[in-house]
């Protein structure tokens, strides 16, 4: 009866319509009634569910119905459980289990703080820009208030006397002249 069974179930899902398919259940369901009662009932419950894969274009039928994605995933899992097999507790296996996950944790935390940095980080236009160190020619260039020097290393050293009163003479003068207009 396991094989009859087995039969009629591939008939309902592969028939090419809903209308052939519920009717060959219905079908399935008074034959079965006397017989196999507990069978017929399953079906009258559960083959309604399994029938939805007729709400799709046909090509998708067949990738709908397996179950093939989910015996893959129960396949890496299952060989990946093999290898705490040989552990000689639970606890060191679960000390694997919970090391990988703070990895993987820290490498996602990792990742979203590089796409972070790289957010902050723009590239400008010349026209934008404060200061142009030049190392091979020693020359600091502060482009906001037109100051030129040739002491990079002296600056780079801590020597700011200069830059500093630069920017100090400017903001004098801007206010000068603001005061006069």
């Amino acid at each position: 009866m396991r094989g009859e069974i087995a039969d009629v179930m591939r008939d309902i899902f592969n028939s090419p319509t809903l209308e052939i398919a519920q009717a060959m259940k219905r079908k399935a369901i008074d034959n079965y009634q006397k017989r196999a009662p507990e069978f017929a009932k399953w079906l009258e419950e559960n083959v309604d569910e399994g029938l939805t894969v007729y709400q799709y274009p046909r090509e998708h039928w067949k990738k709908i119905r397996t179950s093939n994605g989910m015996e893959r995933v129960n396949r890496e899992i299952k060989k990946r459980t093999k290898v705490a097999v040989l552990f000689p507790n639970k606890e060191s296996a679960l000390r694997i289990l919970r090391a990988r996950m703070l990895a993987a944790a820290q490498e996602e935390a990792e990742r979203i703080a590089a796409a972070e940095r790289k957010n902050q980080v723009r590239t400008v236009d010349r026209s934008e820009r404060i200061r142009t160190y030049n190392f091979p020619e020693n020359r600091l260039s502060d482009h906001r208030v037109n100051y030129k020097a040739n002491n990079l290393d002296a600056v780079m050293n801590g020597d700011l006397e200069a830059v500093i009163q630069s920017l100090i003479d400017a903001d004098r003068t801007a206010k000068l002249t603001a005061g006069n207009s």
